[in-house]
């Protein structure tokens, strides 16, 4: 798949820090020539906001962000020392221009990766509309 650049992206599932079994990281590209700022906000399952956070990104480079990065940026910026469990993210580019792209990905403790950008909403029950199902593969 061809990397689009974008206003805005999402990653469904970004697991909390202390999972030991599983990593989130998410590779955030910059598509121009010149170095960019991008802007990275964390939710939890209540719709808290965390953030925002910013990095800057070389022109034409790429940036891999873990959890632990993510956490010691909102430390470092917002005073925030621990979030309640697994995040969404929304990447934006600070100037609002479609430079960027970001694909969310999961590394599990025996080195299986994972994209994560693959979500379907979920129609389950009274799920909220914005519940989306986030499919994990689990190696035999």
């Amino acid at each position: 798949m061809p990397w689009a650049a974008s206003l805005a992206v999402h990653v469904p599932l970004f697991v909390d820090g202390s999972n030991s079994a599983r990593q989130s990281f998410v590779r955030v590209v910059n598509m121009e020539d010149s170095p960019t700022e991008f802007l990275v906000r964390a939710f939890d399952d209540e719709g808290t906001q965390y953030g925002p956070v910013s990095f800057q990104i070389d022109g034409h480079g790429a940036l891999g962000i873990n959890t632990q990065r993510l956490m010691e940026r909102l430390s470092e910026e917002t005073g925030i020392s621990a979030t309640p469990g697994d995040l969404r993210l929304l990447v934006t580019s600070h100037d609002n221009r479609p430079s960027i792209d970001a694909i969310g990905y999961m590394r599990t403790s025996d080195g299986f990766v994972t994209e994560l950008q693959g979500t379907v909403r979920s129609r389950c029950g009274d799920a909220s509309p914005d519940v989306a199902r986030v499919v994990q593969f689990k190696r035999a």
